[in-house]
């Protein structure tokens, strides 16, 4: 999976830069001109290297990103927000299939018994999964 960059580029002379992204073989999938001074550009993880050797850039920044590296940026970000809704999701599954009370209403005794007994008998008591 590639990752991308959105990168602002600064120059006095930005058409200079690109046939020098041309010659440099770099693959600039968007352009996103700002004013005649500065553009923001689409390139690949793989090819800024590239563009923070070209000379003629006076100012080079990343402003954001696609792909994978950005997903992973995202998720450390969030981590502790993300572990906490896990262990909040595993708690409430757990509480939800916990039997915290079993009432039988019945007047009848004999059926009161017959039923706790056939309740154990199939495993479920009081505070047990």
């Amino acid at each position: 999976m590639n990752s991308y960059l959105y990168v602002k580029i600064d120059s006095k002379n930005i058409n200079k830069f690109l046939l020098k992204c041309r010659s440099n073989k770099i693959n600039i999938l968007s352009i996103r001109y700002l004013s005649y001074k500065s553009i923001i550009i689409l390139i690949n993880e793989k090819d800024y290297k590239k563009i923070k050797r070209i000379k003629s850039v006076s100012n080079i920044s990343i402003t954001g990103g696609k792909g994978i590296n950005n997903i992973k940026k995202i998720v450390f970000l969030y981590r502790y927000l993300l572990i906490s809704f896990m262990i909040g999701i595993i708690f409430l599954i757990i509480l939800s299939n916990i039997i915290f009370n079993i009432t039988i209403e019945s007047d009848n005794r004999e059926l009161k018994q017959l039923l706790k007994k056939e309740l154990s008998y199939y495993g479920i008591e009081k505070y047990k999964l």
